[in-house]
């Protein structure tokens, strides 16, 4: 999954230096929407190649990081 995660260039905000998001504010637009793009695609992708029967302990995790550290 890391190396996926890696490629896809997906991995800082899973265990990287990009785990929280930037300040939601008139100078950092887009790079707190570039933030919550990569944070969703990173989610999809590991809530994806999560079991069925592990889905329900990790539903509400608020973040990649969470699932991670699930």
């Amino acid at each position: 999954m890391e190396s996926y995660l890696v490629g896809e260039d997906l991995w800082d905000v899973v265990d990287g230096n990009n785990t929280t998001s930037p300040i939601n504010e008139s100078g950092n637009v887009n790079a707190f929407k570039r933030w919550k793009q990569l944070n969703a695609k990173a989610e999809f992708v590991l809530k994806q190649s999560i079991s069925h029967s592990f889905f329900d302990h990790i539903m509400w995790c608020k973040s990649p990081r969470n699932l991670a550290d699930s």
